[in-house]
C-alpha cells in the first residue's frame, strides 16, 4: 500500500509533468499557425501534445537506466544544437527582421566594449535594449566574438552539468525534455538570450547547493549569480528561492550568498542607471515592465504580480533545502508573474491572432526551472551532500 506521503508526491510528479506538456504545447502553438496552411494547425497542436507526453514519459522512464547516467548523451545533443544555431542563425540575421533579442545583445556589447553608454540608442537602432548590463559582461567573450548563437548552449552546457553533479540521470532527461520544446529551438536558432537567462540560474541553483559548504567557491558563484539576475529587471527575484533554500540546512552560506549576490546585482544596475540617467536615457533593462501594462494591460499584469507575491509568501513558508524545490519555486513565480501578461497580449494586442503571437515567450522561458526540477523529482536518486572533500572541515561552520 501506499503511504499518504507517497500518494502526494506522486501526484506533485504528475502535475508538473502535464504543466510542463501544456506550457510547451501552448508555446509552440505560433509555431503550427504561422507555417501550416489551410487551417490544420489546431489539429497538429493536439497531436504535438499526444507526442510530447508520450515521449516525456518515455524520457523519464530511460533515463533512469545505462545509458542516461552518463555525459554523453548531454554533451552529444547540446553539440548539436550549437551546430544547428552557427548554421542557422546567420540565415536569419540577415532577414528584414532578425531576433530582437540577438540584435540587443550584440549592440549593447558593442557599445559597452568601446566604453560607451550600452542604453544609448542611436538614431535606426531598436530602443528596446533589455539585456542587463551584469548578463552582457557575463556574455561579452562570446558576443564579442561575433558567437550570439552560442551562448544558449553554453548555458545549457552547464546547466546540464550541475544537474549531472547533482543526480546523473537527470542530465540526460532534462537535455531531452528541453530540446524537444519547439519554442525553445526556434528561439535557440535566432540566437535570443531569453532562454538562456532560465538555464544559467538552473545552473546557479545546483551549484550552490554543492559548494554551499565552501566559502571560496560561494563567493565566485554569488558574484556570477548577482551579475545574471541582472540579465532583465525582474530576474533579480531569481536569487530569492537560492537564498531562502540555502538558509534551511546552510544559514551562514544563505547569509553570504545573499549578501553578495543581492549586493552585486543592485551595485551593477545602480552603476549603469546612473550612467543612463546621466545620459538623459532611459534605462532600457526596465522596459519590460513598460511592455507589460501596456501589452497585457494592467489586470493582466497586476493579476500576475499579486500571484507572485502570493508564491513567494508560500515559498518562505514551504521551501526545502534542495536545488529540487528551488528550481519549482522560481518556475512557479516567475510563471504566475508572466504567463498572465503573455495571455493578456494574446488576448488585447494579438487579437487571438496566434501565428504573430510573441507572448509565447513569456509563457515558457522559465520551463527550463520547471524542466530540471522535474527531473530531479522523477528520478531521485543519492545524491553529493556538497563539493566538500572528504576529511575537509566545513568552512562556514
Amino acid at each position: 500500500m501506499h503511504t499518504s506521503e507517497e500518494t502526494s508526491r506522486c501526484a506533485f510528479q504528475q502535475a508538473m509533468f502535464y504543466a510542463y506538456c501544456v506550457l510547451a504545447t501552448l508555446a509552440s502553438t505560433p509555431f503550427f499557425a504561422r507555417h501550416v496552411h489551410y487551417g490544420f494547425w489546431p489539429a497538429l497542436v493536439v497531436v504535438y501534445f499526444i507526442v510530447l507526453v508520450i515521449g516525456a514519459r518515455t524520457v523519464l522512464h530511460l533515463s533512469a537506466i545505462g545509458w542516461g547516467r552518463t555525459l554523453v548523451v548531454p554533451s552529444t545533443l547540446i553539440v548539436l544544437l550549437a551546430i544547428a544555431n552557427l548554421y542557422f542563425y546567420p540565415k536569419t540575421a540577415n532577414e528584414s527582421f532578425p531576433s530582437g533579442g540577438a540584435v540587443a545583445m550584440n549592440l549593447t556589447t558593442a557599445k559597452l566594449m568601446h566604453g560607451s553608454d550600452p542604453y544609448n540608442s542611436l538614431p535606426g537602432e531598436p530602443e528596446a535594449l533589455s539585456p542587463g548590463p551584469g548578463w552582457i559582461i557575463l556574455n561579452a567573450p562570446l558576443v564579442a566574438m561575433g558567437k550570439v548563437d552560442l551562448v544558449v548552449p553554453f548555458w545549457f552546457a552547464l546547466a546540464a552539468l550541475g544537474l549531472f553533479r547533482l543526480q546523473p540521470s537527470s542530465a540526460t532527461a532534462f537535455t531531452l525534455l528541453t530540446l524537444v520544446q519547439l519554442d525553445f529551438l526556434q528561439m535557440s536558432f535566432v540566437g535570443h538570450d531569453l532562454f538562456a537567462i532560465c538555464l544559467s540560474f538552473v545552473f546557479i541553483s545546483c551549484m550552490a547547493y554543492l559548494v554551499r559548504d565552501r566559502l571560496n567557491l560561494l563567493i565566485f558563484l554569488a558574484v556570477l549569480a548577482g551579475a545574471a539576475a541582472t540579465a532583465r529587471a525582474p530576474m533579480i527575484g531569481a536569487l530569492l528561492p537560492i537564498i531562502v533554500g540555502l538558509h534551511r540546512s546552510r544559514p551562514r552560506a544563505a547569509v553570504w550568498f545573499g549578501t553578495i549576490s543581492l549586493g552585486s546585482a543592485v551595485l551593477i544596475n545602480a552603476v549603469f542607471f546612473a550612467w543612463a540617467t546621466h545620459d538623459h536615457r532611459f534605462y532600457q533593462p526596465l522596459h519590460l515592465f513598460h511592455r507589460a501594462s501596456t501589452g497585457a494591460g494592467p489586470v493582466f499584469a497586476g493579476f500576475g504580480g499579486l500571484l507572485a507575491l502570493i508564491l513567494l509568501f508560500v515559498m518562505f513558508r514551504r521551501i526545502k533545502p534542495h536545488p529540487r524545490s528551488w528550481l519549482i519555486f522560481n518556475w512557479l513565480i516567475f510563471s504566475a508573474a508572466f504567463v498572465p501578461i503573455g495571455i493578456g497580449e494574446l488576448i488585447r494586442v494579438d487579437h487571438f491572432k496566434w501565428a504573430g503571437w510573441e507572448g509565447k515567450n513569456y509563457v515558457s522561458f522559465a520551463l527550463a526551472s520547471l524542466v530540471a526540477a522535474l527531473s530531479l523529482e522523477c528520478l531521485r536518486g543519492e545524491e553529493p551532500r556538497s563539493l566538500q572533500p572528504a576529511g575537509r572541515q566545513n568552512e562556514l561552520e
